[in-house]
């Protein structure tokens, strides 16, 4: 495991290494660098070899700080602004021979890989940690207690927190206090939480299938519509891509011409190959039919069936006109069922 060590002395892997560090406000901008040095160590190679990456953590608003040379073990920390609060460094070291590196992720990152310089305010010379900061209890317990020793020469009358997280007393008279900041910056979003369970399904959705045709004969000669001799289609076919429950079958009838016989209609259900070897037979009968009757020209006629038959997944189903006779009528047929 390779542990990188900062500090503000050398060595800094030295017990007592210095990794806090002080300075006034007054001071900036214009102090002079202020060295760190970086050491690693690999507990599974102790001759290793490293290179090393400084970084400034999350300054707080406006405040800038660099490194003067980021890739150097021993380097400096320069151009820091006047802005009171601190500035936290992280040391990450890589083994050259083997490429494994330290803690990366300084939410995991052990103390050692850290120092803090803490720029401490003009009035009160409290210290305001950076984001991420482990070790924040003390600057807050100071923050308290100079708050708690101030003697504002009248009552406070009112308070509020400003955009930038100040929290400003407002005292008899008029007169304002900043008493320093209480709202850190905001930490990164946490991982999402596990998917919720499936909600219940719905209720099934009702269906309804309907055509309509019509067979007109001249004589006992088909000039237009279907043609009931050759047991044609009149209604579908129609595909399913789940199991439905066909719950009635319904057909409304005019005759057009004289009949001998019922118009019979018939319920079939079957698979595409058995539809394409006829389009009008290939498809099995279920054995559920209806019968209309209409003798004379003009009459009506209607019938309905509640079969309760379920049609499977992944099938085709129709209906079929069944008769010798040849009528002439206007049909209108209805199925209508429910999602099983």
């Amino acid at each position: 495991m390779i542990v990188a060590y900062a500090a503000f002395s050398s060595p800094p892997d030295a017990a007592g290494a210095t990794r806090e560090s002080t300075a006034a406000l007054s001071t900036l901008p214009n102090a002079a660098p202020i060295p760190i040095y970086g050491a690693a160590v690999d507990s599974a190679d102790p001759g290793a070899v490293f290179s090393f990456a400084w970084s400034v953590l999350s300054p707080l608003s406006g405040q800038t700080a660099s490194i003067t040379d980021p890739a150097s073990a021993s380097t400096a920390l320069d151009n820091i602004a006047a802005i009171w609060g601190d500035v936290r460094l992280f040391l990450i070291a890589t083994n050259t021979g083997t490429g494994q590196t330290s803690e990366s992720d300084p939410r995991l990152a052990p103390d050692s890989a850290f120092i803090t310089l803490q720029i401490t305010s003009a009035d009160k010379s409290l210290t305001r940690p950076a984001t991420g900061s482990r070790n924040w209890q003390s600057s807050l317990n100071a923050a308290l207690q100079a708050l708690e020793d101030l003697d504002p020469g009248g009552n406070v009358t009112g308070a509020s927190v400003t955009g930038a997280g100040e929290l400003i007393l407002t005292l008899e008279g008029g007169a304002t206090i900043n008493a320093g900041s209480v709202v850190g910056p905001a930490g990164a979003d946490g991982a999402d939480g596990v998917n919720g369970a499936d909600g219940a399904d719905g209720a099934p959705g009702a269906l309804c299938f309907s055509a309509s045709v019509n067979s007109v004969y001249d004589g006992s000669a088909l000039i237009d519509g279907i043609n009931v001799a050759k047991q044609e289609l009149v209604a579908g076919p129609w595909y399913t891509d789940r199991a439905i429950r066909i719950d009635i079958i319904s057909a409304a009838l005019k005759a057009l011409t004289a009949s001998a016989s019922p118009i019979v209609l018939e319920l079939l259900e079957g698979t595409m190959a058995q539809y394409l070897t006829n389009a009008n037979t290939g498809l099995p009968a279920t054995g559920h039919t209806l019968s209309l009757s209409a003798t004379s020209p003009g009459d009506p006629a209607a019938a309905k069936l509640a079969p309760a038959y379920i049609v499977p997944q992944d099938r085709w189903f129709a209906i079929r006109v069944n008769s010798t006779d040849t009528p002439g009528f206007l049909l209108t047929v209805s199925l209508f069922g429910t999602v099983v």
